[in-house]
């Protein structure tokens, strides 16, 4: 019994560090992603840049989108049920994306605008076209304001872009009533007699470095080629990718929101992400419009504005449900989540969804349980022999461990029955950790009374002075202290250890998980506290019927 706990944390890091190897995502290979040298200036480079650009006859961005330029600014307006957008004529870009049925706080005051969320004061999505002659541009639009109802069909907005050599840029927005996928067509017509040129269409998102709610959940950069998802991070050595190829899709996610450019793999794209002194991320994507017929200079792509939901991903299509990642733990976590909607679909409370769901994994293994208590009551059993044989041979470890061996097989016990239960289950609980932490379903979602919020810690009342080791707002956590009062429980049911130190440490482990969680979702504080407490009517039954 002495040696059970430690060999259990050996083969649990064991257990993990394979099962990390085996399952978590590969990094693309090297020749698809590279370090970029860095960049102190602004992407498409500074005014004088273009200047010296057009003196040697390259290409020049657009003047609709230079600095300085006077057009006529417009915001155009869409509601949708879902969000409410401000499309600013400038550039086009995206200046407000509001998502109706999410909030900053619980209190429901404010709603979410991705925009603000994750690009502070800087544009979000900017459209960009690079063209090889200097020309200003002036903008022209078929609508004012777009209001789609649910059941809807969808409705498009054309922005058309002229300039005094009749050469056209058309963006073309497709908005739907049930998706936070916007279709977009860029079609860029040039006069007849403008010779040969080539432009070329620029995609840009722009962003702030959000904090992740959940240390192992990823806020920044991802993007999907090559059927991998490739989650980017920066450091002073590397502030800048680039990745060229049939790219899928960028995006700059939070823990609970996304913002993505879907680029469906039409084209071969040029994608380049980097992040700039402080906290400023910016990406963008250049595609060749045209090639060869510069008549059917057209590109189809999509944007995606919202969040990170799996049904929603799914309804957008191009494997964007892949951004709901839980890492090495997704083969386990994401049956887990599907498990917890389908529950939620019914019973409409995420908390009653958990402890359906805990139930649901107890069952799973109630037959190992079951092993290991028994396993456990036969060790107690025998516990008189086990302190015999350890002081008659305490001074010869090798004899000890033979006679202890032959203890067992004389019993028919294997010692190793009560931690099998404990290895298993480590996988699971790390991918219910990570799905009860970031998902999205749970932000904001009620369970009973004080529980206002599943994804933040339980606090019951606000104290104005702070608490060690507890993470703000202070308070009493009610479901922590209770879930350590069962793992208390628990300890004093087993057997007790041999070694008279080592049962004092056993004790105090309740009191260092109920530390260990004070700051944890209190989603995940539940699970554990149903899972102690069917444990301990689970471990009171064994004891009964032997």
């Amino acid at each position: 019994m002495e040696k059970r706990m430690l060999l259990a944390i050996v083969l649990s890091f064991l257990v993990l560090v394979i099962w990390s190897y085996l399952f978590s995502p590969q990094p693309p290979p090297q020749t698809e992603l590279k370090q970029a040298p860095v960049q102190e200036k602004e992407v498409g480079g500074s005014a004088k840049d273009k200047e010296e650009k057009d003196k040697n006859g390259k290409e020049r961005v657009n003047a609709y989108i230079e600095t300085g330029i006077e057009l006529p600014q417009k915001e155009i307006f869409v509601d949708t049920p879902l969000y409410a957008m401000v499309l600013e004529t400038n550039g086009p870009s995206i200046k407000e994306f509001k998502l109706k049925e999410y909030y900053t706080t619980i209190d429901k005051r404010e709603v979410v605008d991705i925009v603000k969320a994750m690009g502070g004061n800087m544009p979000h999505f900017v459209w960009k076209v690079l063209w090889n002659k200097s020309t200003k541009f002036d903008v022209y639009t078929d609508k004012d304001t777009i209001k789609l109802e649910k059941g809807s069909n969808h409705e498009t907005l054309n922005l058309e872009y002229k300039n005094e050599s009749n050469d056209n840029v058309i963006h073309t927005f497709t908005f739907y009533p049930n998706s936070y996928k916007i279709d977009v067509t860029t079609k860029i017509i040039p006069n007849e007699s403008a010779g040969n040129i080539e432009p070329k269409l620029y995609l840009n998102i722009n962003g702030d470095e959000v904090k992740s709610k959940s240390y192992d959940s990823h806020s920044g950069f991802a993007l999907y080629m090559n059927k991998t998802l490739t989650e980017v991070e920066f450091d002073e050595k590397k502030p800048t990718f680039e990745v060229s190829g049939s790219v899928q899709y960028v995006a700059l996610e939070s823990t609970y929101f996304v913002s993505s450019l879907i680029l469906n793999e039409q084209l071969p794209a040029h994608v380049r992400l980097m992040k700039e002194k402080g906290t400023i991320l910016k990406g963008e994507a250049d595609l060749t419009v045209f090639k060869e017929d510069l008549k059917k200079g057209e590109v189809t792509y999509s944007v995606y504005l919202g969040p990170k939901d799996l049904s929603h991903l799914k309804v957008a299509g191009s494997n964007m449900d892949e951004l709901v990642n839980f890492g090495w733990t997704n083969f386990i976590a994401k049956p887990l989540l599907y498990g917890m909607k389908f529950c939620n679909d019914y019973v409409k409370n995420y908390g009653v969804s958990i402890i359906i769901l805990t139930i649901f994994v107890k069952i799973i293994f109630w037959p190992l349980s079951n092993k290991s208590y028994k396993s456990m009551k036969e060790m107690q059993k025998i516990q008189p022999l086990l302190l015999k044989i350890r002081e008659k041979y305490k001074n010869d470890k090798e004899q000890m461990n033979r006679e202890l061996m032959q203890l067992y097989r004389t019993y028919k016990i294997n010692p190793m029955s009560g931690c099998l239960p404990i290895i298993v289950q480590i996988p699971v609980f790390f991918a219910l950790y990570r799905v009860l932490s970031a998902s999205i379903e749970l932000r904001h979602a009620p369970f009973i009374w004080w529980i206002k919020d599943l994804s933040a810690p339980d606090r019951l009342f606000e104290f104005s002075f702070s608490i060690p080791l507890m993470d703000p707002p202070y308070g009493i956590p009610i479901l922590t202290l209770l879930m350590g009062a069962t793992m208390f429980i628990q300890q004093k049911m087993s057997p007790p250890p041999g070694d008279p130190t080592q049962a004092k440490v056993m004790l105090l482990l309740p009191i260092i998980f109920t530390f260990m969680f004070i700051n944890f979702p209190s989603g995940l504080v539940l699970y554990w506290l149903v899972n102690n407490i069917l444990s301990i009517g689970q471990q009171y039954y064994i004891q009964k019927k032997m």
